[in-house]
């Protein structure tokens, strides 16, 4: 008798993800009826955990897309709509704001610099924020404290089909190769079997992944991580239109 099939890894993901999103979802929808009263007056402390638990719920919420997005892409390229336009310089101010409070809680300075313009992409706003939060956020996550994480948004102009977000990498990394970064298991202390489940690894497979349905990749170089994501700019456009009527 032949043994059954091994299950696939996506298929198990994936139907953890289905069974984690009913529950998540009405921690925070009872959350959300104590925090606004809705069924009558509550106190100042237990609206304050219930806020607390909204948020915490979102966080959450945030993993499990993730997740999923990656259980996607190990079976089919993740679906985006390349004609939609991003300022990514905007992109990064909101990311700046939202990364304040780890920021701080790691004692970590972030110093991005703008070299050229314009920086608008051919990509979708929702996937490209998410893209610089992740990869962001997972450098700080390394980062050791009292660094200064440096890097520069940049518009070539003999690269000028690409924008570039440049970021030096931290100490902890410095030394990575490229296949360690990659491997989801891989933290810099060396800890394999404790890492977390959205390790460094799986950040930046993620923002891998969703760089290239987009048009762009992540490239993991010896002094920096950049992820590239097609230009929007006109003469960019001009370039591409001049290509296509060749």
């Amino acid at each position: 008798m032949a043994a059954p099939p091994a299950p696939d890894a996506g298929d198990s993901i994936r139907q953890l993800i289905h069974e984690l999103r009913s529950p998540l979802n009405a921690i925070s929808g009872f959350a959300q009826i104590i925090s606004g009263q809705m069924f009558g007056p509550v106190s100042q402390s237990y609206r304050t955990m219930a806020e607390t638990i909204i948020a915490d719920a979102a966080a959450v919420q945030t993993i499990i897309d993730d997740l999923e997005t990656a259980a996607r892409a190990e079976t089919a390229p993740v679906e985006t709509d390349v004609h939609e336009i991003v300022d990514i310089d905007l992109a990064l101010r909101q990311v700046e704001g939202d990364l304040a409070p780890l920021l701080a809680d790691q004692r970590v300075d972030l110093s991005i610099s703008r070299v050229g313009g314009p920086f608008v992409a051919r990509a979708p706003d929702a996937n490209s924020r998410r893209m610089v939060g992740r990869l962001l956020t997972a450098l700080i996550d390394v980062s050791e404290p009292g660094t200064i994480l440096v890097g520069q948004l940049v518009t070539e102009p003999a690269h000028d089909d690409m924008l570039q977000l440049r970021v030096v990498r931290p100490v902890p990394i410095r030394f990575a190769t490229a296949a360690d970064l990659l491997d989801p298991g891989f933290s810099p202390e060396g800890e394999a079997p404790g890492a977390a489940i959205l390790s460094l690894g799986f950040s930046l497979r993620l923002v891998d992944s969703l760089a290239r349905a987009a048009g762009g990749r992540l490239d993991i170089g010896h002094n920096a991580l950049t992820l590239h994501l097609p230009s929007a700019n006109p003469r960019a456009e001009a370039e591409l239109s001049a290509q296509q009527g060749e």
